[in-house]
């Protein structure tokens, strides 16, 4: 659009230094627009009310001499391309758990530049372009903040712009989860072959189980739409060793730890028969 709102198309490229390039119709003859290529060769056309969608025109450069080139054909656009799909919106942060970062994942048109947008202030925070196949990835320095929303945007090579998709920022980490049940399982010989650790947590949040001496996750699940989670640790717990149960929501926040320990100790058994009872 041009200062009043107008809608153009602007055409830049290169052609021979000091001829005159032309985008003509080429179904009534019409140049539609015309510029002049620089000394560099650079050249910019604008084409006032824009091309149609869809149709063709024809670019050409003509020398002072009056020879003229062969056409180069460019189609019109005018088609804005599907919002953004948003599959994943994950924070980064520093060892001491800072927010760092927030990088924000999914897919749009291929080939169009993805915005994220502070609808308050107009802001780009963060952009970035779609592969081949559609696929994007947005980092956000410094991070969304939380609470917040913005605007996830595509905007394809012609200009067009999608229609928004928002998300919103979110640093808060779940509760830690409540640790209900620590079962473990044996083979028919006796011998310990997993535990398994189930209770509640955030809906959605991954829970993991972790060594806090090697800093190894040894088992994660995810808790489902009621929150009930089970953690299944292949060859089981450690008797006697602490372990740290922590849920991690979608946005990579992490809620404090809740401490279990491993139990594989047999209660101890009572076969003393009691005294005889006396008469009296």
């Amino acid at each position: 659009l041009d200062d009043d709102g107008e809608p153009n198309t602007t055409i830049r490229g290169e052609a021979e230094a000091g001829s005159t390039v032309e985008v003509t119709d080429p179904v009534t003859g019409e140049v539609v627009g015309s510029g002049t290529a620089d000394k560099d060769g650079k050249f910019e056309v604008v084409v006032e009310g824009g091309l149609e969608d869809s149709k063709g025109y024809e670019v050409t450069a003509k020398d002072p001499a009056g020879n003229v080139s062969d056409k180069e054909t460019i189609t019109g656009d005018t088609q804005a391309p599907e919002a953004p799909v948003v599959e994943d919106v994950i924070n980064g942060f520093d060892d001491n758990g800072n927010l760092t970062d927030t990088t924000i994942r999914g897919e749009a048109e291929a080939g169009s530049t993805v915005e994220v947008t502070d609808p308050v202030t107009g802001e780009v925070v963060g952009s970035g372009t779609a592969d081949g196949d559609g696929k994007f990835e947005v980092v956000v320095e410094g991070g969304l903040e939380d609470g917040k929303d913005y605007e996830v945007t595509a905007k394809d090579p012609s200009g067009n712009v999608s229609d928004k998709e928002t998300i919103t920022g979110d640093i808060t980490a779940p509760n830690a989860p409540v640790v209900e049940d620590v079962t473990n399982n044996f083979d028919e010989d006796g011998n310990l072959t997993d535990t398994t650790i189930r209770g509640e947590a955030e809906a959605g949040s991954t829970v993991e189980v972790t060594d806090p001496v090697t800093g190894d996750v040894v088992g994660t699940g995810t808790a489902d739409e009621d929150g009930k989670f089970e953690v299944v640790v292949g060859g089981g717990l450690v008797d006697g060793k602490d372990y740290e149960v922590t849920a991690k929501d979608p946005a990579g926040n992490v809620s404090d730890k809740e401490t279990i320990t491993g139990d594989t100790t047999a209660p101890t058994g009572d076969i003393t028969a009691p005294n005889a009872p006396v008469v009296e």
